[in-house]
């Protein structure tokens, strides 16, 4: 469980695109911080953490399950290691939103391909 960080960051990533449309642009990854309630995800969307899991109504241990907090702030006290998670945590946040957005682009630079009045297919380049 401790290891599978990134599969519930995906859980989060799906959650939130359900939810909070274009989270992902709202993100400030030179700013985000797991460490923080103001510049964590869900700081970053409604001002602070606890704001956040209110009007998500998330309880922690589905916040844990979508990769808003880290094992061991939900359960465990691991000490030394605590900042590390947070750290992964985070690393894990800012690679997945940077991917986003890089999809969202080409998806993007595609409808702008499309001749609207033909249907057909130009050049992206």
């Amino acid at each position: 469980m401790f290891f599978k960080t990134k599969k519930r960051v995906e859980r989060g990533i799906a959650f939130l695109d359900k939810h909070v449309p274009d989270w992902h642009y709202r993100i400030n990854l030179e700013q985000l911080e797991m460490e923080f309630s103001d510049y964590c995800i869900l700081g970053q969307l409604y001002g602070d953490y606890h704001r956040g899991t209110a009007k998500l109504d998330l309880d922690e241990w589905q916040a844990y399950q979508y990769g808003f907090l880290p094992l061991v702030q939900y359960k465990w006290d691991l000490g030394e290691l605590f900042p590390w998670c947070l750290r992964r945590l985070a690393k894990i946040w800012k690679d997945q939103i940077i991917q986003k957005r890089k999809e969202d682009n080409k998806y993007y630079k595609f409808l702008k391909s499309i001749d609207a009045f033909g249907g057909k297919v130009r050049n992206m380049r």
